[in-house]
């Protein structure tokens, strides 16, 4: 087996890393350029689209290695389908509200082709409108979570591949097709990493974005283990946590403060360590950490018994809870007082 996955990394990694540069260029020619305004954190244009390679170099690797069945067409076609949205996106800005719904639709692909997440003892997620409510919910959200932590070099591709590669470990014993397409992205990310890493030559883009965020919401629902109903729902956030706790903590932000829900500002969690002095690159390596570490503890925790499960699981909520709370991830800064005393 080992010999199948060095063969899907080596073909998703060359057809990326050679890739990248060609289509670098051609963004570069066609004047396909991420410009800078006051919401974004580079300093000079720079050309997008990259998540072309990445996505090119996934589906030949895996299309060259898997046989297609019934439930990888389904994921193959839904995530082509965000694929296209977000590179379209990236060329002429489609309405939001289109976007949208075109990814409700990706995602009821997905469950037309029986990929959906497990129904779960006799409880809740035991009932079919209920797996296909928390299925396409689940897999939309964590599209956009991706996509919106797409705001530093190699920030997104980064916590992409190390996502890949906690999916992999957890998948090789129990779902072989799962780690097979988990190390397919891992090679396509390494492959483009070097060019988006700080200081960026390309960006991943919208496209290349949703793109992973729907792949990796997909292989985390039907790739972790389950052992138990709990455990089955919480280690697909435990690996995604980042961008699925920095959305959360968004959207309670902007609840709080009384502003659009899908409002951009600049108060994410790599907009806050920046705000603290540290720089692009070191913000990017710290949030790079925090992902590995979650990974790591989600790969432990498939290793253990349900009760030093939840204790490992409370302390690490209440962790994050204390560093979100500390970094100021949950509410708007107070203004200084306009005529502060003397």
């Amino acid at each position: 087996m080992f010999k199948i996955y060095l063969q899907t990394f080596s073909i998703a990694f060359l057809v990326s890393v050679l890739l990248t540069p060609i289509i670098m260029k051609l963004a570069i020619k066609a004047n396909m350029f991420d410009r800078v305004n006051e919401r974004k954190v580079h300093t000079r244009p720079t050309p997008r689209l990259g998540g072309l390679a990445i996505f090119l170099g996934f589906m030949i690797a895996v299309i060259y290695i898997l046989p297609i069945n019934r439930q990888l067409m389904g994921i193959l076609i839904g995530s082509s389908l965000i694929f296209i949205l977000g590179f379209v996106d990236d060329i002429v800005d489609l309405p939001a509200k289109f976007k949208f719904v075109c990814q409700f639709i990706a995602a009821f692909i997905l469950v037309a082709f029986g990929v959906t997440v497990e129904p779960v003892g006799s409880g809740f997620l035991s009932f079919k409108p209920l797996v296909i409510l928390f299925t396409v919910i689940w897999v939309v959200g964590v599209t956009n979570a991706v996509n919106l932590i797409d705001g530093l070099d190699g920030l997104a591709s980064g916590f992409s591949a190390i996502a890949a590669l906690t999916l992999f470990v957890i998948a090789i014993p129990y779902r072989v097709v799962v780690a097979i397409m988990a190390m397919a992205i891992l090679g396509s990310v390494i492959g483009f990493l070097p060019y988006n890493f700080s200081p960026a030559k390309i960006f991943v883009g919208d496209g290349g974005a949703t793109f992973l965020g729907f792949m990796l919401a997909t292989l985390a629902m039907i790739g972790t283990l389950k052992k138990a109903a709990t455990l089955s729902l919480i280690l697909p956030i435990m690996i995604l946590a980042v961008p699925v706790l920095d959305t959360l903590f968004a959207i309670f932000r902007r609840y709080k403060g009384k502003r659009p829900i899908f409002q951009a500002d600049k108060d994410h969690l790599h907009h806050r360590l920046m705000k603290l002095g540290l720089s692009d690159r070191l913000t990017v390596l710290i949030i790079y950490s925090i992902s590995a570490c979650l990974g790591a503890i989600s790969i432990i925790l498939t290793r253990l018994d349900f009760f030093p499960s939840i204790i490992i699981i409370v302390i690490i909520a209440l962790v994050l809870w204390v560093a979100a709370k500390r970094v100021g991830l949950f509410g708007i800064e107070e203004k200084s007082h306009p005529n502060p005393p003397e």
